[in-house]
């Protein structure tokens, strides 16, 4: 019950900016709903949408960019 859970939805290049933005939020959406499913309370999750803009392949283009972090913060 001290957990608190911050997702962030991630994307490659493909796509505009805004696009990019957007998709990575809906990303990050779905996550919350899934643990709001499984009785995790939705105040207890912050979700926020990163677009293109921390990459995880030097690639802009390469699909592991398109990802969702999630992190447990216990307090």
């Amino acid at each position: 019950k001290n957990a608190t859970f911050n997702v962030s939805g991630h994307t490659d290049a493909y796509g505009t900016d805004e696009y990019n933005i957007v998709l990575s939020s809906e990303r990050a959406d779905a996550v919350t709903k899934f643990l709001v499913a499984r009785n995790i309370d939705a105040s207890r999750i912050e979700a926020v949408g990163k677009g293109e803009s921390d990459p995880r392949s030097s690639d802009p283009y390469d699909p592991k960019n398109r990802y969702v972090e999630l992190q447990l913060v216990v307090q």
